[in-house]
């Protein structure tokens, strides 16, 4: 009975995929990517779940970005992926899942700790808030501050 609710509640979920809306809010950033989490999805005390996104600066693994709802239990240091999809730049979607991985502690210094600091503490990397309605325009603005940064060099 626990998995057709788990089922259900993952179908449902990525059914509102907040793709196209949202308060996307910039959490950390490397050469190749910036990953982003949509406060307007933010739920919960110390078991929070939420959106987050990963926009790359060139197209990867068939996706232009990902999308994961992921929940993360703020004590134990610990996240459980609940669903996955990447999209291409025009919307097309590339790839989705929607069973719950196992919980996994998470690894100091990479880029979940900082989904989880921006989560449960509301410690953000970027002290100016990047606000983005969508994950689309977080990855075209992404992919323009890349194009910046290379020409900057």
């Amino acid at each position: 009975m626990r998995w057709i609710f788990g089922a259900a509640f993952a179908a449902a979920m990525i059914a509102a995929t907040p793709v196209c809306a949202g308060e996307w809010r910039m959490v950390t950033a490397a050469n190749t990517f910036g990953v982003y989490m949509d406060q307007s999805t933010l739920r919960g005390e110390n078991l929070k779940t939420v959106w987050i996104t990963m926009a790359f600066t060139e197209t990867t693994f068939n996706a232009d970005l990902s999308l994961q709802l992921v929940e993360l239990n703020c004590e134990e240091r610990t996240m459980s992926d609940l669903a996955m999809m990447a999209h291409l730049a025009d919307g097309t979607r590339t790839y989705t899942r929607s069973s719950r991985k196992p919980p996994e502690h998470i690894v100091p210094d990479t880029m979940y700790e900082y989904v989880l600091k921006a989560a449960c503490f509301n410690d953000y990397l970027v002290d100016v808030p990047l606000h983005f309605e969508s994950a689309y325009d977080a990855l075209n603005n992404w992919r323009k501050s890349r194009k910046r940064a290379v020409e900057q060099d």
